[in-house]
């Protein structure tokens, strides 16, 4: 009957019946986390998104028709914490009241351990699980707390797909003992009708306006890029640095010293923003010539995963991207641009990248950063794709 009802509302709208996907995540929704709504918010007509969060952590979060947020019940919420300390339970009690409100087709956990909590009931529910990784989730957890290999190995033997964001993550998944056969790369989206390609030109005589932006962590390599433009400016080439971004947790207050400390150090007092919206970040980088964007790999394994989506974004506005080979980053940057890639943790190798595109003309570059952006990470593209990979899930 409901094939047959399914099958006369394809007939009646000429379209395929609405996939209904609950997607849950640890936090709805971090500052720094913005391109999970875009994931979410931007699946097409025949998608209806639901969230399950553990946390609400902004109250200006971007809004959904549908979003449970476990904290929000503090009675339930204190009760799941117990449970899931005493291993009784891994999900969510609000997981298993959504599904019973809003019965979605497939379950989407956006981040590796939320895909661990989840899988039970996901099993027990007969819910396809797709699972969305994008960084420290495989790389820093399975190097601080070594159980999560086996608990991966876990994930990875009843999970339906596994989403990588790049070659390299897809690897790693791989070397966690994820079957290839269920690891798929799926780039992240970006909203280019947001993002106009205005070409960057530096007039002779200016000063190289560099922009860098990241949380203050390690694995964002800020005093390495800091240092690269001391290095530049004793060249003799003029440098104006503007720094987008803040401490995100406690534990960072060493990173902001060093931060501090290579900042101290630059002859130029630098522009200091704090965190922007990404819409305001845009607008911000018009002024600017090159983004710098020199990633590492923390010394817990903390890693970007994928590519930042602010290299992403950066690329499709017309802007030159130098920044290290970590990661997935060479694989959204255009041919021309990845000459300007180098080794981790190499403020010298920086300031040569730096240097060599100063002295050069950028046009070819741009072009084809903004090609690559428009075939791989184009949203409304991606959003069609992973359409077809939840309808793929639920047929089994």
């Amino acid at each position: 009957m409901v094939v047959a009802l399914a099958h006369a509302a394809r007939a009646a709208t000429g379209r395929p019946p609405t996939v209904v996907v609950l997607h849950s995540t640890f936090a709805w929704l971090p500052i720094t986390e913005t391109w999970i709504y875009g994931q979410v918010a931007a699946a097409g007509p025949c998608v209806r998104s639901v969230v399950v969060a553990e946390s609400r952590v902004r109250n200006d979060a971007p809004t959904l028709d549908r979003v449970f947020v476990a904290s929000d019940d503090r009675i339930r919420y204190a009760r799941d914490r117990v449970l899931r300390k005493t291993r009784i339970r891994r999900h969510l009690s609000v997981l298993a009241r959504a599904h019973r409100e809003q019965r979605p087709d497939v379950l989407h956990s956006h981040f590796a351990h939320v895909g661990w909590a989840n899988a039970e009931f996901a099993r027990r529910c007969m819910l396809p699980h797709v699972v969305s990784a994008y960084g420290a989730d495989l790389t820093m957890l399975p190097t601080i707390e070594p159980v999560w290999r086996r608990r991966y190995r876990e994930l990875f033997a009843g999970v339906n797909v596994l989403l990588c964001e790049g070659p390299q993550m897809a690897e790693t998944a791989v070397t966690l003992g994820c079957p290839p056969e269920h690891v798929r790369i799926h780039n992240l989206g970006i909203d280019l009708l947001r993002i106009p390609f205005r070409p960057r030109q530096r007039e002779a005589g200016e000063p190289l306006r560099v922009l860098m932006a990241g949380s203050f962590r390690e694995k964002k390599g800020i005093p390495y890029g800091i240092e690269a433009l001391t290095l530049l400016q004793k060249s003799g080439i003029e440098v104006e640095l503007t720094l987008v971004g803040n401490v995100t947790r406690n534990r960072d207050e060493a990173e902001w010293l060093r931060i501090h400390a290579a900042l101290a150090r630059l002859g130029r007092p630098p522009r200091l923003l704090g965190f922007m919206s990404s819409s305001a970040l845009l607008e911000e980088s018009l002024r600017h010539h090159v983004f710098l964007s020199p990633s590492v790999t923390a010394s817990d394994g903390d890693a970007e995963g994928g590519a930042p989506v602010t290299v992403i974004e950066m690329a499709a506005s017309g802007m030159p991207v130098v920044a290290t080979t970590h990661c997935d980053i060479p694989s959204v940057l255009g041919e021309p641009n990845r000459k300007l890639l180098v080794p981790e943790r190499d403020p010298q190798a920086l300031a040569g990248a730096l240097e060599a595109l100063a002295k050069s003309e950028w046009c070819e570059l741009v072009s084809a950063n903004r090609a690559l952006v428009e075939r791989n990470h184009d949203l409304a593209r991606q959003s069609a794709r992973l359409e077809q990979l939840y309808r793929e899930a639920v047929s089994g």
